[in-house]
């Protein structure tokens, strides 16, 4: 049966790319900017102590956000799968149907985030100690606040994952990036009022930090529900308003969702444990805990541009099979590729180089600078050649073989670099660099994995 084509020709390659790759990149350039705007905005805490309460600010709200980035971020996997068959969808013509995607996943973020709200919030002190311990670098009882206020917004960052993966797979990635700018505005204003307590507000310190992203989020997704149900590109096609979940489509969000969370799950939960469980009991403890923060936030500058791209090539992808043109989605793929190396080589040379004076901008701690200088200098061993494995794991998920990037990377993080990591950098006490150090077999292994499988037409036997 031949499908009836509502879609307009093809647009040149390189400009599909940047139009959609663009956007995306902003919209994570923004995430990366909330996670380092906590960080930096803590660190500048003035309680008439020492330095040493900056430090051990950065270090408590980035193990925070760890545990954030392992128990929901994991949860954008179901976007995975929402864009992929969202994306499909409207590359054969078939608008309402891609429509019924949206309003399935919906319905099932939502009931998902109702169950796992108040399970979170409840047991977040008892996480926090299972993984965590009893290291003097970390305060516990601040981590476990942050975290309870953080876990309120679990249905709206739900939601904004699945929005913003539909949004994603139909071409659109310009409101994924307006949407990500507002949650940073507010969450920059808030954390400015409420961590040291301006305008009459109470000083919340680092659960002020927390508290204004929670904020931002539900303000992020007022904006784009508001989006889809008044935006004229999308008015007609009645996004919101009738609600009939499709067992069908649920169950293909499902299968294609499921490996991704299960890779999601145990990649985000092995680097948890890498950095709330080895880096605090490495030699330079609380230290070594901030070096790890500043250095986590400053690099991923890189890995967003590479994400950001990544997600255009998993729409081009996806567009391209659904409109029979595999020739097109191969080309695709490398040009995001390309045109992201080019975007992460000045950012990589940066952080190599001065990776001393980006550290001063956060702490003025000599030991903290030291010790990040040598981590700066780890990850820009690798970075370059990560952004081609990440870009091809994107487009083999925009395939559909999420299962296959989950066979791949898992066993790597969670047996390999744990395992590593761990015995680098505590048991033969190397210390933090020993254990940042585990990075470089995981990633240049896996980079090796994806580029082969992609020359070797892995993903054509994909189907969103």
């Amino acid at each position: 049966m031949t499908v009836e084509r509502q879609s307009p020709p093809p647009r040149p390659i390189l400009g599909e790319a940047l139009r959609l790759g663009v956007p995306a990149v902003m919209g994570m350039l923004s995430h990366w900017v909330l996670s380092i705007a906590d960080e930096y905005m803590v660190s500048r805490l003035a309680i008439g102590a020492t330095p040493e309460r900056g430090y051990r600010a950065i270090g408590n709200v980035h193990v925070a956000s760890i545990y954030v980035l392992a128990l929901v971020i994991t949860f954008n996997a179901l976007a995975v799968g929402t864009q992929a068959v969202a994306a499909r969808r409207w590359g054969e013509g078939r608008r309402d149907a891609a429509s019924g995607v949206l309003r399935t996943a919906l319905v099932m973020v939502l009931a998902l985030s109702a169950l796992l709200t108040p399970l979170y919030i409840a047991f977040a002190g008892e996480m926090v100690r299972l993984f965590t311990g009893e290291t003097p670098s970390i305060d516990r009882d601040i981590v476990t606040a942050y975290l309870e206020i953080r876990f309120w917004a679990l249905p709206a960052m739900m939601a904004i994952y699945v929005l913003s993966g539909w949004f994603a797979g139909v071409g659109n990635t310009v409101i994924v990036m307006m949407t990500a700018l507002l949650v940073n505005a507010v969450n920059i204003l808030l954390n400015w009022v409420l961590i040291e307590g301006r305008w009459g507000f109470p000083r919340l310190e680092e659960r002020g930090a927390a508290l204004a992203s929670t904020i931002g989020t539900h303000a992020g997704l007022a904006f784009m529900i508001a989006y889809a149900l008044m935006s004229r590109r999308f008015r007609a096609l009645n996004l919101l308003r009738r609600w009939r979940p499709e067992r069908e489509v649920a169950g293909r969000i499902l299968r294609l969702s499921a490996p991704s969370f299960l890779h999601y799950a145990a990649v985000h939960g092995g680097f948890m444990v890498f950095l709330a469980a080895i880096i605090p009991n490495t030699r330079e403890g609380a230290v070594g805990v901030a070096a790890s923060a500043i250095v986590w936030v400053s690099t991923a500058l890189a890995f967003m541009i590479a994400f950001g791209f990544g997600n255009a090539a998993a729409t081009l992808m996806g567009q391209s099979l659904g409109a029979g043109d595999p020739a097109r989605a191969r080309h695709s793929v490398w040009v995001c590729a390309w045109v992201s190396l080019a975007a992460t080589l000045p950012v990589t040379l940066t952080c190599a180089l001065a990776g001393p004076w980006i550290t001063s901008l956060f702490t003025q701690d000599p030991e903290v600078i030291r010790v990040s200088r040598w981590l700066f200098l780890i990850i820009a061993s690798f970075q370059l050649l990560d952004n081609f494995g990440i870009i091809l794991a994107e487009a083999f998920k925009g395939a559909g073989l999420n299962f296959f990037v989950m066979v791949v990377e898992v066993p790597l993080n969670l047996v390999l670099f744990l395992s590593l990591s761990w015995w680098w950098g505590v048991g033969l006490n190397w210390g933090v660099a020993g254990a940042w150090g585990a990075m470089i077999p995981y990633v240049l292994i896996f980079d090796a994995v994806m580029i082969t499988a992609f020359q070797r037409g892995v993903w054509r036997r994909g189907q969103a």
